[in-house]
């Protein structure tokens, strides 16, 4: 009988080895993923003013918004956040 607790036991580790992994994974490169996929999506566009000045406006896909929203929030709620995401987001422009 305590063979199969120990084995029920073990088996129950196991399993909860990924999941604490998968966790710390997605806490640690959710955020970090901030800068590669802004890279990756955002869209600018080009224009001229009636002076003749160029404006470059840069937008990004609502979705890639949304999904990094818990980022955006944290950067703006914690003093100095902002300053720090949009700094580690500039890194990964041309």
């Amino acid at each position: 009988m305590s063979d199969d607790s120990d084995r029920t036991a073990d088996e129950s580790q196991k399993r909860r080895r990924p999941l604490w992994a998968f966790v710390l994974a997605l806490l640690v490169f959710y955020p970090l993923s901030v800068g590669p996929v802004f890279r990756l999506t955002i869209q600018t566009t080009f224009s001229v003013t009636p002076d003749h000045r160029n404006v470059a406006t840069s937008t990004i896909p609502p979705p890639v918004g949304l999904f990094y929203l818990p980022v955006f929030w944290l950067g703006e709620n914690i003093p100095g956040g902002d300053d720090l995401l949009w700094g580690y987001v500039e890194l990964f422009e041309f």
